[in-house]
């Protein structure tokens, strides 16, 4: 137990974003507050939602004798949910779909051209 008292104290001492949110809050305004929080709802939402259909997927590589049919409709019903919270990040940031499918498709045929679809990085 010791040990895990010793991590505690350790990761404490590294943890910057209890005093970034002071600072923050500190000087923010209530709408600026406001708007922080709907972005945390927005995307802790829209991270859920994701995460609902990674785990309906998995249950159908787990569970090869589901009806897939059924599960095709879950995941799509919860892919309705997913694209629900991505618009309203979009809304958030003043941006509409077809502005973020122009920008998307600029990046990627960047990507194409330049041989780099594969890697990791955002700048690639």
């Amino acid at each position: 137990m010791e040990i895990l008292r010793n991590y505690e104290k350790f990761i404490e001492s590294t943890d910057l974003y209890r005093e970034e949110i002071k600072k923050f809050t500190k000087n923010a305004t209530a709408e600026e507050i406001k708007d922080m929080y709907y972005l945390f709802i927005l995307l802790t939402g829209l991270e859920g939602e994701v995460g609902e259909i990674a785990n309906k997927v998995k249950k159908i590589l787990r569970d090869s004798s589901g009806d897939k049919n059924e599960l095709k409709e879950m995941i799509i019903d919860e892919m309705g949910d997913v694209f629900w919270y991505f618009m309203r990040l979009c809304s958030f940031w003043g941006v509409s779909l077809e502005d973020i499918i122009a920008i998307n498709s600029k990046k990627l045929s960047k990507r194409k051209d330049n041989g780099t679809l594969r890697g990791s990085g955002d700048k690639r």
